[in-house]
């Protein structure tokens, strides 16, 4: 999840930390939580690509299919039916064959 920062102009700085970096925290477990929601949703693809790859899959799902629904940000599992094209259009994200090493 990236984008506007103007946002940060909202935010209070705590005592202990920067408001950029309360903001960050928010939006790594905002990420995690909606790419949490996925494998859940998926188990059967989380199995095939392992752990790595599909937390790295998910990421990019979610930034390319951002929700729109700021009060029910999960409304993106209903558009993911689009996730297995998400995988193979990041050659990347793919699992290597057996014996062989993934390309960076």
């Amino acid at each position: 999840m990236s984008g506007d920062d103007k946002v940060l102009g909202e935010i209070l700085d705590s005592p202990k930390e920067k408001r950029d970096i309360l903001f960050g925290v928010y939006r790594h477990a905002y990420v995690s939580r909606l790419v949490e929601t996925l494998r859940n949703d998926h188990e059967h693809l989380h199995g095939y690509l392992g752990d790595e790859m599909f937390d790295a899959m998910g990421v990019a799902y979610v930034a390319a299919k951002p929700s729109q629904d700021v009060l029910n940000p999960t409304d993106l599992i209903a558009k993911t039916n689009g996730t297995p094209a998400t995988v193979s259009a990041a050659p990347s994200l793919r699992p290597c064959a057996a014996g062989s090493t993934p390309s960076t």
